[in-house]
């Protein structure tokens, strides 16, 4: 039985995680798998926190708090929030018979817990208006790929049968994501020496301009892959679902093209 333990942060380039055994007389411990990525880590999953609600990277935008109108005394009370280095950390037990999608659904569960926390001091925050239209933007800016989030699609009162149809729309999506992040990451491990009670870390450094140069093959092979999700996952809608999904984004925005992380993967 192997103790898994994976710290990291949103926006950043490095991740490290580490794995030891739980009884003296296990055998070194292998690094885990996991679902996609160099060592199986699931890159475009929870570690980028790209597929779900996270509030926080949009609100970081200026655009975007230019267009929410947030005042001074809102801006400062959001800095510690908004600036403060985005960290999870993931502790997993496994005994080497979960699976990709157990180990997966797992992550999301702790992930989700620990976002919750910031989101309801951007809540707190807001004006009710401000925090609406937040919700909607973040619409925009994830596309139809966040239907296959479970909040939005019951939010939107999506059907099951629908939903099961965009959530394989969306792996589907995922896995080709992850092939792209696994061929921009570096990867390099280490030890500290001290035999079957040590530990063994992996770090990962992901090259993520890549993701912000337009010409660039990995950018427009992600882009090809999630324009054709999208087509696919719209077309599953009914025509109340697709009506539903064109009101709750709201008034159309243009989000700036110049800023930093403005890939929308």
């Amino acid at each position: 039985m192997r103790l898994i333990r994976i710290a990291f942060s949103v926006g950043a380039v490095a991740l490290a995680f580490s794995t030891s055994p739980v009884q003296a007389q296990d055998a070194p411990p292998a690094l885990p798998k996991f679902p996609g990525g160099p060592g199986g880590l699931p890159f475009g999953g929870p570690i980028m926190v790209s597929g779900g609600t996270n509030l926080l990277p949009l609100l970081k935008r200026p655009d975007v708090q230019s267009t929410l109108g947030l005042g001074l005394r809102q801006k400062n009370e959001l800095n510690d929030v908004l600036n403060s280095p985005q960290k999870f950390t993931i502790k997993m037990v496994d005994n080497g018979n979960l699976s990709d999608d157990e180990r997966k659904k797992e992550m999301d569960k702790q992930i989700a817990a620990q976002l919750g926390g910031p989101e309801e001091k951007i809540k707190a925050i807001l004006k009710s208006e401000q925090y609406a239209r937040l919700q909607e933007l973040m619409l925009q800016w994830r596309g139809p790929i966040i239907l296959g989030d479970a909040k939005v699609a019951d939010r939107l009162k999506l059907e099951p049968e629908h939903r099961a149809q965009i959530a394989q729309i969306v792996s589907e999506y995922n896995a080709e994501k992850m092939k792209v992040m696994a061929s921009l990451t570096q990867v390099s491990d280490s030890s500290d020496g001290a035999g079957n009670s040590g530990k063994v870390q992996r770090m990962m450094r992901v090259n993520t301009q890549e993701l912000e140069n337009p010409l660039s093959p990995s950018y427009k092979a992600l882009d090809g892959a999630k324009k054709d999700a999208e087509k696919r996952i719209l077309a599953v809608l009914s025509s109340d679902e697709a009506a539903a999904w064109q009101k709750a984004q709201g008034a159309p925005f243009t989000f700036r093209t110049d800023i930093k992380g403005n890939n929308r993967f």
